[in-house]
């Protein structure tokens, strides 16, 4: 939309980044008074203002938004870290600052709401902490969403002059990287997984199993089913965006 509706894309990225709760992260939903202050959605937001960026060069707009979406991103590491990547979860840390939300939050149905793929079987089940107020699945999709953002939110800060900012984010998507490679891919599967604090492995694949390639984070090896440019180290290629992607066979054993 932002390649051909400049003021309605910045209006709606300003809209969308500005309800951020107190707590610090871009609530799930926010309209009418109300908002929700126990969970989020997936960080999207610095990949769509560095396209914007990129495409109209306007720094203004970088510069009043960057410290809320750095914000966000530093509260995923707060709140949202589990085995050193990213889960889901809610609870209403703000709850004294609550805006007429009427669930406090802090269950499974919540957290899954936070994925934005609210009824995906990959969360089919009870795992969550009410302790932690996390689900207990470290996410692959959300792993590489956040580190995805950080790589943003990098090259964001690069953009306005803020060079300290910009090296801590380039160290922290390459740190995400590196983990979502080493603890979220399947070998036996030939897939990356949703994956228990246990160790074991979740047997719901789903489009989120691709997201590693989109941030990044995928080894020459892993990569190699989709092709040499989705791998970490390389950089797409021209006319490949459209390329359709395989899939490595995997045992007939593996189930939803």
């Amino acid at each position: 939309m932002g390649l051909d509706h400049k003021d309605f894309a910045y209006s709606n990225i300003i809209q969308t980044v500005r309800a951020k709760t107190a707590a610090g992260f871009v609530p799930n939903f926010a309209a009418g008074g109300m908002r929700s202050e126990d969970r989020t959605e997936p960080p999207v937001g610095s990949k769509v203002l560095l396209g914007l960026y990129e495409r109209y060069r306007d720094d203004w707009i970088v510069e009043l938004l960057f410290d809320d979406l750095l914000d966000f991103n530093d509260w995923f590491l707060r709140r949202r870290q589990l085995d050193g990547l990213i889960c889901l979860g809610s609870w209403n840390e703000e709850n004294g600052l609550a805006r007429g939300a009427a669930d406090p939050g802090n269950n499974m149905q919540d957290a899954r709401f936070e994925s934005g793929l609210d009824n995906s079987p990959m969360y089919d089940g009870e795992f969550f902490n009410t302790t932690t107020h996390q689900m207990q699945l470290v996410d692959v999709g959300m792993s590489s969403m956040v580190a995805m953002d950080a790589a943003a939110l990098a090259e964001l800060a690069k953009a306005i002059g803020r060079t300290e900012d910009a090296a801590r984010l380039s160290q922290r998507a390459a740190t995400l990287r590196t983990a979502i490679a080493s603890r979220l891919w399947n070998e036996r599967a030939g897939v990356f997984a949703n994956r228990f604090p246990n160790g074991t492995f979740s047997n719901r694949i789903s489009p989120t199993s691709f997201y590693p390639l989109q941030a990044r984070a995928a080894t020459d090896g892993q990569a190699a089913p989709w092709g040499p440019t989705r791998s970490r180290a390389s950089t797409p290629a021209a006319g490949t965006r459209g390329r359709s992607l395989g899939w490595r066979a995997a045992p007939s054993s593996r189930s939803r």
